[in-house]
């Protein structure tokens, strides 16, 4: 993810894809550019975006790489962030967030999603993803890029 002091709403993903992994950026493959379209058209333009597992692998993750990724990285993220919300998106960032997110940021919602893959692909996970989006939207009650305390 891109390091932002605040940020209202984050989004967590499995791990990045062939382009992500060639471009260095998060969420700029297929699947990531109808993640970050869902988010524009709920005008949640200022959402972090980030994995658990930070580099690509050709297969699902394994569980060392789970938990030490999460672990060293994604926490320390949340800590830094301090998201009103958190949206996992896919299996093992639920699994993981289930286990440790109110240890780092015990106010934030926590929201669960499919992958961005079953997103693309479903028509009703799609539509449940916009839907979620939306609600998060609607409940933030101060600007989504203003500190909060």
């Amino acid at each position: 993810g891109h390091w932002l002091t605040y940020c209202s709403l984050m989004v967590v993903c499995e791990h990045p894809g062939d382009e992500e992994d060639l471009m260095g950026e998060v969420l700029v493959g297929r699947e990531g550019m109808m993640v970050r379209k869902l988010l524009k058209d709920a005008e949640l333009s200022h959402a972090y975006l980030t994995y658990l597992v930070k580099c690509m692998t050709p297969t699902t993750p394994k569980a060392s790489q789970i938990k030490t990724c999460g672990t060293r990285w994604l926490l320390q993220e949340l800590g830094k962030i301090r998201p009103l919300h958190v949206v996992a998106m896919g299996k093992n960032p639920a699994k993981f967030l289930e286990k440790h997110l109110a240890s780092s940021v015990q106010s934030a919602a926590f929201h669960t999603l499919p992958s961005p893959y079953v997103v693309l692909n479903s028509g009703k996970a799609h539509k449940a993803a916009a839907n979620l989006f939306k609600e998060i939207k609607e409940k933030l009650s101060v600007r989504i890029d203003s500190p909060h305390s």
